[in-house]
């Protein structure tokens, strides 16, 4: 079993293709809206199916939990969050990947920011060799995004897709199937 470094996230994100997605994929997603409080350094509230979450996250992969704060306060925090940038909207699905116990998570994008889909897969180091199992993974596996900042969070709260110009919007269209 692979060891994973506490407090840092290794993550590969990918575009979806959605002429290749299974449409069971899409019956229970879990609701997420996420705005925040700092774009630099990152200070995220997470709003997940009522529960709310507040963390950092730095540079060199550093996500550290701040705390999970009230129904409440996690309301109001979020609420905070719009002035800095807009809130994020999305739905989030759980596959398991079927190597070495890793798990696809599926973000459908809501709002400004659909039809926007992506998928990320959480490496427990840096150097995990995701790659080795490629053969296993699913079909709807797009283009690597991952070192494309335009499609983190932040620059989706701050820049929403529906935003961007039509050249570009059509350009990621046509890489997820549409």
């Amino acid at each position: 079993m692979v060891q994973t470094t506490p407090n840092k996230e290794y993550e590969e994100k990918f575009l979806v293709r959605q002429d290749l997605l299974p449409n069971e994929l899409l019956l229970n997603l879990s609701d997420i809206r996420q705005g925040f409080l700092s774009l630099e350094p990152v200070v995220r509230i997470r709003e997940q199916d009522g529960v709310y979450i507040a963390e950092f996250k730095g540079g060199n992969d550093d996500e550290i939990l701040i705390g999970h704060p009230s129904s409440k306060d996690g309301a109001q925090l979020l609420g905070h969050c719009a002035a800095v940038a807009g809130i994020v909207t999305k739905g989030r699905a759980r596959i398991a990947a079927g190597f070495d116990r890793r798990v696809w998570e599926l973000d459908v994008f809501r709002g400004k920011n659909a039809p926007l889909m992506v998928v990320e897969i959480e490496k427990p180091t840096k150097r995990y060799p995701l790659k080795r199992y490629k053969k296993l993974w699913p079909e709807w596996v797009g283009k690597n995004v991952t070192k494309d900042k335009r499609f983190k969070n932040k620059a989706l709260a701050v820049r929403p897709f529906a935003s961007w110009p039509k050249a570009e919007r059509k350009e990621i269209l046509k890489l997820m199937g549409l």
